[in-house]
């Protein structure tokens, strides 16, 4: 009988483990079907001059409307915002294109590109660069900023994109929940998200943050600033209906840069799925990974949801960790330093209460629930632990308890 067991157990472990590594995009382009270009097709010159939207949204729109196939954007500088990608269509960008917000009036937020947002599921489709990574270019003290927004969309690809992000609110690529007519039925599934860097990102953002996505591959990913990939499920109407969260996610090779950490899991209060990460590594960044506890805050209209977690058999594995002092840092981490760090900590003053200082530790993990973090290693860390697992207030104690010593 405990064999069976074994047996039963070892089988549920391993359809877990096929569920995980088949979180992908499957190729749906055919590289010899019908094509588009903006430029010879649709007149678009290239040069930057206005407001490129409406002519890239028709060349998406007839190819759609043919069934599928190609839109290419040859190298030049474009302008665009509010772009819905369509079901079959995948947006070619050369590697010399360069793609600016276009931005009108005095918005407080936009998005460039739409993935399945307020509209029936759009399926196969993909933005990618061609031959290397084409470039986002993001002014200085801009509205709230979304590059690529992906919601009710199933089989998609995002590769080969470089965002230039001059510290805007909101991360580069979010992933959400949406639907028709803005009801909230559909989330990311099925997809992958490779070869994406952000640059000069904010400490509170940076290049992704999934609030909803099922069976979904995020690999290579690089951020300058902020968090490369934040799984951080917070946001309040999502919590209070307890649909979407995250499920059977997967990551490989995650690097942050002078931010606030590489891979950020807090689960807030949504039961979510298996996360796993394999390849974590920042370099000046406060910490390389954060776990958080899950929590219900005041906010919250329904009366019976509880703190979040993430499953069983959720790990992040095979973390490293370089000490510097230009990491990002709120006054919650300037206070777990060290006293020996604490005067290496500066305003800067281009963050909007952002401070520069030195890193953390490696780890920070305050997760009740069970998660596996796994082979950390730590170059330069001389003070405290690198590892730390347990609560930000607990931190605050042990410093405190050190000082009077």
């Amino acid at each position: 009988m405990k064999n069976r067991i074994r047996m039963i157990s070892l089988g549920s472990l391993l359809l877990v483990q096929a569920a995980i590594l088949n979180a992908e995009y499957t190729e749906t382009m055919n590289p010899k079907g019908l094509m588009r270009d903006l430029r010879t097709d649709y007149g678009v010159d290239g040069k930057g001059a206005g407001n490129d939207s409406a002519k890239l949204q028709q060349a998406i729109d007839d190819v759609a409307h043919e069934g599928g196939g190609r839109v290419l954007v040859p190298k030049g500088i474009y302008h665009v915002a509010g772009v819905d990608l369509r079901s079959d269509v995948h947006l070619l960008f050369d590697k010399g294109a360069i793609v600016h917000p276009y931005i009108e009036g005095s918005v407080q937020k936009m998005t460039m590109f739409h993935m399945g947002v307020n509209c029936d599921r759009v399926v196969n489709t993909s933005i990618r660069g061609v031959g290397g990574q084409f470039t986002v270019q993001i002014p200085k003290r801009s509205p709230g900023m979304t590059v690529i927004r992906c919601a009710y969309v199933k089989n998609f690809l995002i590769s080969n994109i470089r965002i230039n992000d001059a510290r805007s609110v909101y991360s580069s690529l979010a992933f959400g929940l949406s639907g028709p007519n803005g009801r909230l039925e559909g989330y990311p599934e099925d997809g992958t998200v490779e070869n994406a860097s952000a640059y000069d990102s904010h400490y509170g953002y940076g290049l992704v943050q999934t609030q909803a996505a099922k069976s979904v591959l995020f690999r290579n990913l690089y951020s300058e600033g902020g968090v490369a990939l934040r799984l951080e499920t917070g946001w309040n109407r999502m919590n209070d209906l307890q649909v979407g969260g995250v499920q059977d996610i997967t990551g490989k090779n995650i690097f942050a840069k002078n931010g606030h950490c590489a891979v950020l899991a807090g689960p807030h209060a949504m039961q979510n799925g298996v996360i796993t990460v394999d390849g974590i590594r920042s370099e000046s960044c406060g910490f390389a990974v954060k776990v958080g506890g899950g929590y219900v805050n005041k906010h919250q209209k329904n009366p019976n949801i509880r703190p979040g977690t993430f499953a069983a058999g959720s790990s992040l594995k095979n973390i490293h960790a370089v000490f510097g002092t230009n990491a990002q840092l709120k006054d919650k981490d300037v206070r777990m330093l060290p006293d020996a760090l604490q005067e290496q900590v500066r305003t800067d003053a281009d963050s909007g209460g952002i401070s520069r200082g030195p890193s953390v530790a490696a780890v920070l993990n305050t997760a009740p629930y069970p998660i596996e973090v796994r082979n950390v290693t730590y170059e330069g860390f001389k003070f405290g632990p690198a590892v730390l697992k347990m609560t930000r207030e607990e931190a605050f104690r042990r410093r405190n308890e050190e000082k009077k010593r």
